[in-house]
């Protein structure tokens, strides 16, 4: 991945599993920085549930572990074959699991769960936006990121809709510290509580309340005001994807934001080798 000119990598907005990346990239001579933008609160969370239309599971979804931890997990490099290897694959593990509409990222999370261990303080600038990156974008750096605050149609990037809503109850003390995935036949979303704010994350952005009060009859008693909407993107397939410039990665980080998936040790350190060299093991 990284040319001659490339003298530093850049971390932005950095899950725990981008982190490990970042240190394995370093072990090979790298110069690693992290930056964050304000777009989203950090996010950490003690539990990751899911939710289908009639079930409550928070522990690893059977039979998912043996089907999802497959070599198609180390594809850093996309090509056409692959995808259509990957969508096989993720067709193939949707018929047998439990939960309709699952991405590949899904997938690894029910596998492993999730990491217990959170991101360390790092000394790092934070800016009000990521256009403030884009802009300022240094040729010498390789920038990457996990997730995008702005929709691009470049590459096939999912693309989601952020939102954030004030509400009339306690949103923190209704959801804590916990992480919800809700799963059905006609969308998928998350669900998570920062700071009295109820924020949600799918691929609908009109009605996404009406939906979840039908999941959560309880939330038909509260008044909820939209404050924020955004489009977002996420990288879903295990490969990385170069966005508006050579510079600007979008990696699958295999996490919700900053909460991520347990992978194979080696997985780690394959990422941060390709990163330097642009070289699979």
């Amino acid at each position: 991945m990284q040319s001659k000119d490339i003298n530093s990598l850049v971390f932005i907005n950095p899950s725990v599993n981008m982190y490990k990346i970042s240190r394995a990239a370093a072990d090979f001579g790298s110069n690693v920085e992290y930056m964050f933008t304000g777009e989203l609160p950090g996010i950490r969370a003690d539990e990751l549930f899911y939710l289908d239309e009639n079930r409550y599971l928070r522990t690893n979804l059977p039979g998912v572990k043996q089907k999802s931890r497959d070599k198609n997990v180390y594809s850093f490099k996309s090509g056409l074959f692959k995808r259509n290897v990957i969508k096989r694959h993720i067709s193939n593990i949707c018929d047998k699991s439990l939960f309709p509409n699952v991405n590949y990222v899904d997938l690894q999370m029910m596998a492993e769960h999730t990491v217990k261990e959170h991101l360390p303080d790092l000394k790092a600038p934070v800016l009000n936006d990521f256009g403030e990156v884009t802009k300022n974008i240094n040729p010498s750096k390789l920038y990457i990121t996990g997730w995008l605050p702005y929709f691009t149609y470049k590459n096939k990037l999912e693309k989601l809709y952020l939102s954030a809503f004030k509400t009339d109850f306690d949103a923190k003390k209704c959801f804590g510290r916990d992480y919800v995935v809700f799963f059905s036949d006609y969308y998928r979303v998350e669900i998570f509580a920062k700071d009295d704010i109820l924020y949600t994350v799918g691929k609908l952005h009109k009605h996404i309340l009406d939906k979840l009060k039908i999941k959560l009859p309880f939330l038909k008693k509260f008044e909820f005001e939209e404050i924020y909407r955004s489009e977002i993107s996420r990288n879903c397939y295990p490969w990385a994807m170069n966005v508006t410039s050579d510079n600007l990665l979008i990696i699958n980080d295999y996490s919700y934001f900053g909460l991520s998936a347990h992978m194979p040790e080696d997985w780690y350190h394959k990422a941060g080798r390709y990163l330097c060299t642009g070289i699979q093991l």
